[in-house]
């Protein structure tokens, strides 16, 4: 079952309804009220982009990709306490004060527009359409942890030892080193 969609995507989304949607490589009902078209994104050429809704700054590739075109090396798969410290050791473009995003930061990476990733591909290239972590733990169970599964874009309880997919956030603001 999917979060209520915070007030922020609501506005970005009536904000962005005049924009073309995402491009990503299939297409399903797409609902324009929460598109995640590509105008909202600033791409920094060094391996962030900055969503201008959430005012996130994002990995463009996940852990384990590079380049531009995030088609160097291979998307590794962590637990959720190897994904955590993955987060915590992480100086990717300089910075250092990234982190597992919160069940409703990923979720907010969501293109209504995109099935096989459910995620603007444009910006975010080769993301698998599989599992990523977030730093939500489930609240009953003791054991699991929240991801967000990009091939349908919902959210999904999943094992905290089971090997999910990473891509990292961090708040737009301060600590470049």
């Amino acid at each position: 079952m999917k979060l209520i969609i915070p007030l922020a995507m609501l506005i970005g989304g009536l904000l962005t309804s005049t924009l073309a949607a995402a491009d990503c490589s299939s297409n399903r009902n797409v609902d324009m009220t929460i598109s995640k078209p590509d105008g909202i994104y600033i791409d920094h050429g060094d391996g962030t982009v900055t969503d201008n809704i959430t005012g996130l700054m994002w990995q463009k590739c996940s852990l384990g990709l590079s380049g531009n075109d995030c088609a160097g090396g291979a998307a590794k798969s962590y637990s959720w306490q190897d994904a955590l410290k993955a987060a915590q050791n992480s100086k990717e473009s300089k910075y250092r004060d990234w982190r597992l995003p919160n069940r409703i930061e990923l979720e907010s990476l969501e293109e209504t527009a995109c099935d096989f990733p459910a995620i603007n591909d444009t910006i975010f290239p080769q993301t698998p359409p599989n599992f990523y972590w977030s730093s939500s733990r489930h609240a009953k169970l003791n054991n699991y942890a929240w991801s967000v599964y990009f091939d349908n874009g919902y959210a999904y309880k999943y094992m905290q030892l089971g090997g999910n997919y990473v891509r990292l956030v961090r708040n737009s603001e301060p600590s470049v080193q």
